[in-house]
């Protein structure tokens, strides 16, 4: 009787005859074009993949033996491909033509040995209840025109082969979904979009020692947002990065570091690390929700030479268990709409727990609509202190910042502190040009005049 146990044994063996034909002294090796021919089915049917030059493989990976495959899927035929992944492989480089999909199956890896991905459809990370990975070797890429879908697990990842591989993500590519971004394997550079967009589990970007680096779009989306582990300052944002309202980022080490481009927090920016930091170098950094730091010790958004910008054009942003310190080629930008803080008022920064550090430039951003009501000595609140704030200097010509603009010709404001809050103050008014739109009443209000006398 031949037992399920001894027909395994002997299937192995068989494959373990074939590939060390298949790697035999004096084999010679090649790169071969491996293309699945269309339709629905797994990885391993072997019918449905074509090969240039013709190997003796049944399905592409580079386990089998001296060839390496640069796989097609499923090179452009008609009609849509679903391929799944239903083992482990490696192989040279993988191209998903528009309108394909390969599903990388639970508990199931891929290992992209010398190249890169190139997806133009649909790429899932599938991991339900076992680690599933991509695991990207030397100085490769993602791009494409594609999607990288990860399911709503922990367990997917995308990782490198060794400590100084670093994989660069394409403009116009997009990873979405939760899991492990590096594990600290690696680095990474970011010109394309990253949206931590799941309802249960975050997408956690822990980089190696070459770090993470944000060119293009870093977005927290989901409930559970996005979790970046910042251990040794190894992570830089430079390009877009987004946290909607509803959603967060957690810092869980290290400091959240901007040299340039847009930062908005409409959700919740969470600062960790003990001591930790924002620092605004370059860039801008807005938005109407929360910057929050848990870790205790000296926290601070440090803007030393970018702008805040509060709220949403315009709105409110709150510091939390921080300082707010602007140096002196630091910009706090100040929009101002109406009377009151919030939307469709003026912009307000909100200091809860913490003490302000004022250098640098406030920029007033004046409303001609709203300029055009303004008396000399109206005033407007700025940055307001609560829980025991206080504004940093000798005097109050220390506390303030060092120069105020205003982009309306003619306007001039000046600056003062209140109580816990500094305000700004009208103190030279001019007349504001009637805007095209209101002239165009004109003539149809002297009609109405000249009829109403004639009646």
């Amino acid at each position: 009787m031949v037992t399920w146990a001894g027909r395994k044994i002997a299937a192995a063996a068989a494959v373990a005859t074939i590939i060390g034909a298949l790697a035999a002294p004096g084999a010679e090796a090649a790169v071969i074009t491996a293309t699945w021919t269309g339709g629905n089915g797994n990885w391993t049917e072997t019918p449905r993949w074509s090969f240039s030059p013709a190997s003796a493989v049944t399905w592409p990976s580079n386990n089998f033996g001296p060839d390496s495959f640069n796989v097609f899927i499923d090179g452009g035929s008609a009609g849509a491909s679903v391929v799944r992944l239903n083992t482990t492989v490696a192989i040279d480089t993988l191209t998903i033509s528009s309108g394909d999909t390969l599903i990388n199956n639970n508990n199931q890896d891929m290992t992209v040995a010398t190249g890169s991905v190139v997806n133009n459809g649909t790429f899932n990370l599938a991991a339900v209840s076992a680690a599933t990975d991509l695991r990207m070797n030397g100085a490769s890429s993602i791009g494409g025109t594609g999607t990288m879908a990860l399911s709503d697990s922990t367990l997917n990842r995308i990782l490198t082969g060794a400590a100084g591989d670093v994989v660069t993500h394409g403009a116009g590519h997009t990873i979405r979904g939760a899991g492990q971004i590096l594990l600290d394997s690696g680095g990474m550079i970011n010109d394309g979009t990253i949206d931590a967009d799941a309802a249960v589990n975050a997408l956690v970007i822990d980089a190696g020692a070459p770090g993470f680096v944000n060119n293009g779009t870093l977005r927290a989306s989901g409930a559970a947002g996005l979790s970046v582990d910042a251990t040794g300052n190894n992570f830089t944002q430079a390009g877009t990065a987004t946290v909607n309202a509803g959603s967060r980022m957690v810092v869980s080490a290290g400091d959240y570091v901007q040299t340039g481009g847009q930062t908005t927090v409409d959700g919740t920016l969470q600062v960790e690390g003990a001591g930790a930091s924002v620092d605004i170098g370059g860039g801008r950094l807005g938005g109407g929700g929360v910057i929050r730091f848990t870790g205790g010790g000296a926290q601070a958004v440090n803007n030393t030479a970018g702008t805040l910008a509060a709220g949403d054009s315009p709105g409110i942003l709150t510091i939390e268990n921080a300082a707010y310190a602007q140096s002196a080629g630091g910009v706090f930008e100040y929009e101002l709409s109406g009377a009151a803080p919030g939307a469709g008022g003026h912009d307000l920064l909100v200091v809860d727990t913490g003490v302000a550090d004022l250098a640098g430039l406030l920029d007033i951003i004046l409303d001609p609509s709203f300029a055009a009501s303004l008396t000399l000595g109206d005033q407007f609140e700025v940055i307001r202190l609560i829980n025991g704030g206080s504004f940093l200097g000798g005097n109050e010509a220390d506390q303030l910042f060092d120069a105020v603009a205003v982009d309306l010709a003619g306007f001039a404001f000046d600056q003062f502190i209140s109580g816990s809050s500094l305000f700004v103050s009208v103190a030279r008014v001019a007349d504001v040009p009637v805007p095209a739109s209101a002239l165009l009443l004109v003539p149809g209000l002297l009609a109405l005049v000249f009829l109403r006398r004639r009646g």
